[in-house]
């Protein structure tokens, strides 16, 4: 098989797996309606996917870097089928719960792993394009799949999304199984070789950049109901188009990101969208007309999902060696800022409003602004 064709395999199991992630905010009311729990509850399902695959994720890589990535790969959906095969069981909801850890830990860990693998099937200096196939394939779920999956939803029942999804999941298994080879794996360290890499200052600050940033997301992503409506109220299919607006322009970024990276260099286009997210945020403050407004969220959307696959691609690079473990580590970073942009989010919008929302953005993509150039002047000196 081509590495092209291989590369093409992993994004679209990463489409499957991602909807597994992002299904469950799209039907949460479905599925707390199921189980007899309030929403609240039912809200701690995504909480245990991102916590479990956060943590579970790194170690994971820890443990089983001394097989083959193929393996690897073979392993983190095998643990994400556990975890889709109990979600189609009606177990009642501390069993969703186990199912939604299984889940995450091997969407988490496959995602880091696909990441790492692409780039090196795309071959020296085009690893960018590889890394902003997986990354479409991730921003694709949210786009398309989530939509189609409260189509079946409603239809079938939410357990049969992840039926769905389990039986396309097995067959990219299975195509993994059959078509990937063992090559292309570096030799591995141990894990405690691995874990010495945390002690370089660099690595810690570049991934305090991913959670940084991915905090002030969640702050607008949270929110953005509210904040739109803030300026002019509209209607429910108003609001539907204009999600789909805005990840229409997250899939162009994230295609366009870590392949613009490949010509004109990481650190430029990691600037040029911190800058960008910045101006945005100060433009999104003052502004007061609707459209306007949708213009520069489609914007941020595209900036920001300029700047995930191509932070992949800079931390990638930090440490060859230990790439597998830096991106199960950058993805849960990501988790992690999303957690703490929700909740500090929250307490911002109850004591300052909502329309005080873009301050604290710009005030967080400054800090990460700032910390990614020191890390770049400290890594020439």
């Amino acid at each position: 098989m081509k590495p092209k064709i291989k590369i093409i395999v992993l994004m679209i199991i990463a489409f499957f797996v991602g909807i597994s992630q992002f299904i469950i905010a799209g039907v949460l009311d479905k599925v707390s309606l199921s189980l007899g729990v309030s929403l609240a509850y039912a809200g701690w399902l995504i909480s245990s996917f991102a916590l479990s695959g956060s943590i579970g994720a790194p170690l994971l890589s820890l443990m089983l870097s001394k097989y083959s990535t193929k393996t690897q790969l073979l392993c983190a959906l095998g643990i994400f089928l556990v975890g889709t095969f109990l979600s189609t069981l009606d177990l009642g909801y501390h069993a969703l719960l186990l199912a939604r850890s299984f889940t995450g830990m091997g969407t988490l860990y496959f995602v880091a792993l696909a990441y790492g693998l692409a780039s090196l099937l795309a071959g020296r200096g085009k690893e960018g394009s590889g890394i902003s196939y997986i990354a479409l394939g991730f921003s694709l779920s949210q786009v398309v799949g989530i939509p189609i999956g409260r189509v079946i939803a409603n239809l079938y029942g939410w357990q049969m999304i992840f039926v769905i999804i389990g039986v396309f999941v097995c067959v990219g298994m299975a195509v993994i199984a059959l078509c990937f080879d063992t090559q292309g794996s570096s030799t591995p360290q141990s894990p405690r070789e691995q874990v010495k890499i945390l002690k370089h200052p660099t690595i810690l600050l570049s991934l305090s950049v991913t959670a940084i940033v991915f905090f002030a997301f969640s702050s607008l992503e949270t929110y953005v109901v509210p904040f739109i409506s803030s300026i002019q109220k509209i209607d429910d299919h108003t609001m539907a188009l204009c999600f789909f607006i805005f990840g229409f322009f997250g899939m162009v970024g994230s295609r366009l990101g870590a392949s613009v990276a490949d010509r004109v260099g990481v650190s430029k286009v990691l600037v040029c969208s911190l800058v960008g997210l910045c101006l945005l945020s100060v433009a999104m403050r003052f502004c007061g007309d609707l459209y306007v407004l949708i213009s520069l969220i489609s914007a941020y959307m595209l900036t920001i999902w300029t700047f995930g696959p191509t932070q992949t691609l800079n931390l990638s690079k930090l440490s060859p060696q230990s790439s597998s473990l830096l991106l199960s580590l950058n993805i849960s970073f990501v988790q992690i800022g999303f957690a703490l942009g929700a909740f500090v989010g929250g307490f911002w919008v109850e004591h300052l409003g909502v329309s005080e929302i873009p301050s604290l953005q710009s005030v967080a993509f400054a800090l990460a602004l700032g910390i990614y150039l020191y890390v770049q002047r400290s890594s020439k000196e």
